[in-house]
């Protein structure tokens, strides 16, 4: 079982991503830190600490940054996931209390715990990443593995949900993002172009209803979410965000990757535009050319990303 810490800010697909790792025998979710993004920094932590309770989960959990690191407090899509970021089903308080370290902090004292065997997976913007950087340069040599959902690359023609641009996490922290995407340590991004591909319609809702009680509390909570996407954007369903990035920690042959320079735009009309350059080395500019390479996410099974959601919260 591979320790397992999620950067998270709940978030309706935040809590059936934490659902989805608590039931999965593969991993062992060792910690939860949480962001600002589908809420403020005080609901999302209130949030994380209440679905540790609900899903059982004995484990840390750090408050992180409430505004990206240049300072910026963008506005929570209330219209996305309710006042309470949990499509307004009135979240019980949870039973554990906050670890007296920040999410930076509890980050780099995780990968010094499980050296070279961490795998981290960030659902939300990527403050908390930076900041951990900042603190320890060498965090990237203690890392196993870092997921990524969120940015947009164009692969299938897919584009921004925020602006025409950018996702909503690049676009809530951009220079975290490129911070992070500059940093040399194995990184997949599970971006827009993949999880716009994968969606939970109302069979596959009813599904997760029946499949255990965290599924039919993930039924419930989903509600708001399916509403909005419906009404918004005439999907038959909603898009498998963050469950889709750990889907790709659980099997990543559900997923076709490809290697290259990734970079966000921090400013502008073009604040949280991510781009993908996948042959740097004939890059004029020398700063691209000598970024670390990544893999980006550009197909997916989506049909089997759904079943193994499924299939893992039957587990005990």
């Amino acid at each position: 079982m591979r320790p397992l810490l999620i950067d998270t800010d709940p978030g309706i697909d935040d809590a059936m991503a934490i659902a989805f790792a608590a039931c999965s025998p593969a991993v062992n979710l060792v910690a939860l830190t949480t962001v600002a993004g589908n809420a403020p920094i005080a609901t999302t932590t209130y949030n994380a600490l209440s679905l540790a309770t609900r899903f059982e989960l004995d484990v840390p959990v750090a408050r992180g940054a409430s505004c990206a690191i240049d300072g910026v407090t963008a506005t929570p899509p209330t219209f996305v996931h309710g006042d309470d970021g949990l499509g307004n089903t009135g979240p019980t308080p949870g039973k554990g209390a906050l670890a007296n370290q920040s999410a930076a902090e509890l980050i780099v004292a995780t990968a010094r715990r499980y050296p070279q065997q961490l795998v981290i997976v960030a659902l939300g913007q990527l403050s908390n990443l930076a900041l951990a950087l900042r603190l320890e340069p060498e965090l990237p040599t203690l890392i196993a593995d870092i997921v990524i959902m969120g940015g947009v690359f164009g692969f299938g023609g897919e584009a921004g949900n925020v602006t025409p641009l950018a996702e909503a996490n690049a676009h809530g922290d951009p220079l975290a993002a490129d911070l992070v995407f500059a940093a040399s340590w194995p990184l997949t991004v599970v971006g827009l172009d993949v999880t716009m591909q994968t969606i939970m319609d109302d069979n596959a809702r009813t599904a997760m209803r029946h499949a255990s009680d965290s599924g039919a509390y993930l039924y419930e909570v989903s509600a708001f979410y399916d509403r909005f996407y419906r009404d918004r954007h005439g999907i038959d369903g909603f898009p498998v965000h963050d469950s889709s990035a750990i889907a790709y920690v659980l099997d990543p042959s559900l997923f076709k990757t490809c290697r290259g320079v990734m970079l966000a735009h921090s400013c502008g009309a073009s604040r949280g535009q991510t781009v993908f350059v996948p042959d740097p080395s004939t890059h004029r500019y020398l700063p691209i050319a000598s970024r670390p390479q990544h893999k980006a996410c550009y197909d997916v099974r989506a049909d089997d990303v759904l079943a193994l959601f499924q299939e893992t919260l039957k587990a005990p």
